[in-house]
């Protein structure tokens, strides 16, 4: 497993600790389209940036709530 892998896994680990309620493999695809719909290729550890962020950004809108 790389490096980006299980910052993602630990990520959504705390996603989920703080109350998240999507799956990882939504939130995947959620990104994948985003990726698609603007036709943009990607390599597995861009993509996984980008589903850490994303997240994040879900993980901040919980301490909001």
């Amino acid at each position: 497993m790389s490096l980006s892998e299980q910052v993602k896994v630990q990520t959504f680990d705390k996603y989920i600790m703080r109350g998240g309620d999507q799956s990882l493999q939504n939130i995947e695809d959620l990104c994948d389209f985003g990726f698609n719909m603007c036709q943009l290729g990607y390599d597995t550890e861009t993509f996984n940036d980008v589903v850490i962020g994303v997240i994040q950004k879900l993980t901040e809108r919980l301490n909001h709530e």
